[in-house]
């Protein structure tokens, strides 16, 4: 089953990739999408490489997203 048929959505008004390491951020990058990286153990990597969101855990994630616009996000 594909995410348009579980999610009954025809389009998606913007994907985002989420991932920890380097070649998560890399796959988003060469997609043209969005990344927020987790975690904090290749951190400092992710940000020399370009990554402008990382978020050290999914409470801190939630928190960025209801500043960002309210409860908008689906899981």
């Amino acid at each position: 089953m594909n995410s348009s048929m579980y999610y009954q959505v025809h389009n998606f008004e913007k994907v985002i990739s989420v991932g920890d390491g380097l070649w998560d951020f890399i796959s988003a990058k060469n997609l043209g999408l969005e990344f927020i990286g987790f975690g904090t153990a290749n951190q400092k990597m992710l940000l020399e490489n370009g990554a402008q969101i990382i978020c050290n855990d999914l409470t801190e994630f939630e928190l960025r997203v209801k500043i960002a616009g309210g409860n908008k996000a689906h899981a």
